[in-house]
């Protein structure tokens, strides 16, 4: 596949085989690559499919300065929520989630912690999720 667009060492705008525009994830992916270079297939650990233009547009403002391991936490957690729940989840999961976590992640680092008041009630009314 070739880069459309390098967003940060891990991330770079490509075009699938339908000729639509993806963001492709993988370590090192964008390192010193400029639009045109070819990536090869085994480098790309996955490749986002956003439907929703808006959602794929905060997606790459948001991926563009949050470590790579916080993106690949999200992504495992959305994999997870796919499968146990059987469902599938709307693009913009990718967006809220990715953000979440980063945000909760600095606030670990910083040593803030928040007690989540409404945790009785959300396992109480949310047994399965």
């Amino acid at each position: 596949m070739q880069v459309a667009k390098v967003i940060n060492n891990n991330l770079v705008k490509i075009y699938d085989e339908n000729n639509k525009e993806c963001i492709a994830m993988g370590k090192g992916i964008g390192f010193k690559k400029k639009p045109g270079d070819e990536i090869p297939d085994g480098a790309i650990e996955k490749i986002y499919r956003i439907a929703d233009t808006n959602a794929e547009s905060q997606f790459t403002q948001l991926v563009v300065d949050i470590p790579l391991r916080h993106l690949q936490v999200a992504n495992l957690i959305i994999d997870y929520a796919n499968a146990t729940l059987n469902t599938r989840l709307r693009d913009n999961i990718y967006v809220s989630l990715t953000d979440h976590i980063n945000f909760a992640l600095e606030r670990l680092e910083k040593g803030i912690f928040l007690n989540n008041k409404l945790l009785y009630e959300i396992k109480r009314y949310y047994p399965s999720e």
